[in-house]
């Protein structure tokens, strides 16, 4: 592990709680310095061999900080007088925290939460390759938002990172989506942030005999995962962290709830599961493993302090303290109108407050009524919607009434000609209904290229495997040049 190189003319100074207990910026001789990962995060032992984890919050920052449940530290190259401003941010937390471990203890309470769900990692569509990346362009939309969440987790630094379920989409992940989870949880938990996690249905194997990724993630310190399809209870300064992860089967699922037990020396009860909220309205995403959730405070007849569900693809506050904090990105058009983010919560102010996180945008398009239109006039139909479409969206286009004539007549390469700047344009055409009594007018065959395309419209298959399909036809059924 290779010492620090200190810039010419610059000396290590620090400011903190740690180490003694300084509160004025301090020339650090005693202090050994080590980059173990990347130039945006140092290791310090000082010079009672304690270490001190600090992280930049960009790549070669001049400055790095930590907070932990014992104090916290500010380390910067340059003099007393060259203090960074977030030595402002420290402060309160340190003032802050030395208010809890007054009032509950030397720990203290872990007042502060990030709550996200259903990051997805793994999912891939469309057959689009990133340039920066090679990798499956969706594929990269997805672990971006993750990291999006992760790096807001350092910045906000809450006490308890919440993960409501679905880390991945699909229960055995790619060995690359394993490693970009890994990666973040990784930062998190050097940063001192503890993470509780359940498993959602996408990330449940269905059959348990077949083991669970996250039977790995558990091995981390600070990681509590619950995913066993029973539920467990874990308890983290005096606020008791009550996970109810997927459960295959009703049976399962019932039993879990039931062995919720409340402590009466906890402070604070948070609930964490993952599934369809029934009460009043039905929160389904119409999958055919989701599990379905009572009003467990009223059918426990217990109250939470806060409740941290995952599941449900937007974000939704079912009671002020019961809460989807939605998905971190879109994996379907119908979810076009979603908000993408997570969820930060203050237990001791009952405050919370979501925070967007940027995704790929989507946009679903009024339905073009084709009732009387040619093809010349539908072009220009869309050529006006185009100016409606943001560079790198997913589109979601529907032509509707359209006359059989005219449908043959579309040249769907035309359409995609007309939207250069989306992503990805998703076609759907319906047909007039045909008048009772009356057959269809002879039809005319438009050219191979444009009838296959039509043909794998109507496919049941996926977008990607469409795709692949259009493009290995076109280099059959183009003409020679």
């Amino acid at each position: 592990m290779p010492m620090a190189m200190i810039p010419p003319g610059k000396r290590l100074f620090w400011y903190g709680t740690l180490g003694g207990g300084r509160q004025q910026p301090h020339a650090a001789p005693s202090l050994f310095v080590f980059f173990p990962f990347s130039l945006s995060s140092i290791i310090l032992l000082d010079s009672h061999l304690r270490l001190c984890y600090l992280s930049a919050t960009r790549e070669g920052a001049p400055w790095c900080n930590a907070v932990g449940s014992e104090g916290w530290i500010l380390a910067w190259w340059g003099s007393a007088a060259e203090a960074p401003a977030p030595w402002q941010h420290c402060a309160k937390e340190a003032a802050r925290r030395a208010s809890v471990r007054a009032r509950g203890g030397t720990r203290g309470s872990p007042m502060k939460l990030l709550h996200v769900s259903d990051t997805h990692l793994g999912y891939s569509e469309y057959g689009k390759v990133d340039p920066r990346t090679g990798l499956n362009q969706r594929e990269q939309d997805f672990y971006d938002a993750w990291n999006q969440v992760v790096a807001a987790a350092l910045a906000h630094r809450p006490e308890v990172f919440v993960h409501a379920g679905d880390l991945f989409h699909t229960s055995r992940p790619t060995n690359r989506a394993i490693r970009v989870a890994l990666e973040g949880i990784q930062r998190i938990v050097e940063a001192g942030i503890e993470l509780v996690m359940v498993s959602g249905n996408h990330s449940t194997p269905r059959i348990a005999a077949t083991g669970s990724i996250f039977e790995s993630i558990a091995l981390f310190p600070k990681v509590h995962a619950a995913y066993g399809g029973r539920y467990e209870r874990f308890s983290i300064g005096d606020v008791d962290f009550h996970c109810v992860p997927h459960c295959a089967l009703s049976e399962e699922l019932e039993a879990a709830f039931k062995a919720v037990a409340f402590r009466p020396e906890a402070r604070y009860n948070v609930l964490v599961t993952h599934g369809a909220w029934t009460s009043g309205q039905t929160y389904s995403m119409g999958e055919f493993n989701e599990q379905r959730l009572p009003d467990v405070e009223a059918a426990l007849v217990k109250t939470f302090d806060y409740v941290a569900l995952g599941h449900y693809h937007r974000h939704i506050a079912i009671k002020p303290h019961v809460c989807y904090s939605g998905a971190t990105e879109r994996t379907s058009l119908n979810e076009w109108a979603n908000e993408t983010g997570f969820l930060l919560v203050d237990l001791e102010s009952k405050q919370v407050q979501y925070c967007p996180v940027t995704s790929r945008p989507m946009v679903k398009l009024p339905a073009v009524d084709c009732t009387g239109l040619d093809a010349p006039q539908i072009y220009d139909e869309l050529a006006a919607l185009s100016s409606k479409v943001p560079e790198g969206a997913i589109v979601g286009l529907s032509l509707v009434n359209l006359r059989h004539q005219t449908l043959l007549r579309l040249d769907v390469r035309q359409i995609d000609a007309l939207f250069p700047q989306a992503f990805h344009l998703d076609r759907q055409f319906s047909q007039q209904p045909a008048e009772e009594g009356k057959a269809a007018g002879a039809t005319a065959i438009e050219a191979l290229p444009v009838e296959f395309d039509r043909y794998v419209q109507s496919l049941d298959a996926s977008e990607a495997e469409k795709e692949r399909l259009r493009q290995l036809g076109h280099r059959y059924l183009a003409p020679e040049q």
